[in-house]
């Protein structure tokens, strides 16, 4: 429906829109910003999404969103780009270069890297991608989910990870299969001292730039302060 009707292009007329004067990062705010909207999009399609409770799924987004947006963001790369680093939608490189932040010295680009180089290394496919993503969102460890949202999410997540055993056993067999499943599987490990590094990066941006209101973007700044 939403595409019978003409966007709105003058920001007069855009209601409940606002600006802010001294944004950090306006130049690739709006990368970051949509690519995060990419991800709840995403997650609006799951099965799970219309089951639990708004609290629960809250929680489950505020943890899996920059997780999973590694994940969209090295798949373009490979695919669209064809790079070994990660590239934002503009095919611009990701993540700031070394520098010194009140005496911490800190690459945010080798940080995000690393996602990039595990889908390197195993060559994961698209629907390897896919199941591997949908993995990763259904997380029934997060803290502070009901119990209802827990058994919920945790079978989804079993669900997913036997189609992708499935799909590992018929493109490797029997022998090379579990295998493959458990590299795949072991690429959530990386996502996740990933996700702790990039925020504990913007620990140290907020606080070297401490009178700046907005970071990047505000739903960017309230995924990496959860």
């Amino acid at each position: 429906m939403i595409f019978l009707w003409m966007p709105t292009l003058e920001a007069s007329k855009i209601p409940h829109l606002s600006f802010f004067g001294n944004e950090l990062f306006p130049d690739h705010g709006g990368m970051a910003h949509t690519s995060l909207l990419a991800v709840v999009e995403f997650i609006k399609m799951m099965d799970f999404y219309q089951q639990l409770d708004s609290d629960s799924l809250l929680k489950i987004v505020k943890h899996g969103t920059l997780m999973v947006r590694g994940l969209m963001n090295a798949e373009r790369s490979i695919r669209r780009f064809q790079s070994d680093c990660i590239r934002r939608a503009d095919g611009s490189v990701a993540g700031k270069p070394m520098r010194n932040y009140n005496g911490v010295w800190v690459e945010q680009r080798k940080i995000v890297q690393k996602i990039l180089y595990a889908f390197l290394r195993n060559n994961i496919d698209s629907t390897e991608y896919l199941f591997v993503k949908a993995i990763v969102l259904c997380n029934p460890a997060v803290i502070g989910i009901s119990m209802e949202a827990q058994k919920v999410v945790e079978e989804e997540r079993q669900k997913y990870a036997r189609s992708l055993f499935t799909y590992c056993l018929r493109q490797h067999g029997s022998r090379f299969g579990p295998d493959r499943f458990a590299a795949l599987l072991s690429i959530m490990s990386v996502k996740e001292n990933q996700q702790k590094e990039e925020k504990s990066f913007n620990v140290i941006l907020r606080s070297f730039y401490s009178n700046v209101t907005v970071l990047v973007s505000p739903l960017y700044d309230e995924i990496m302060g959860s």
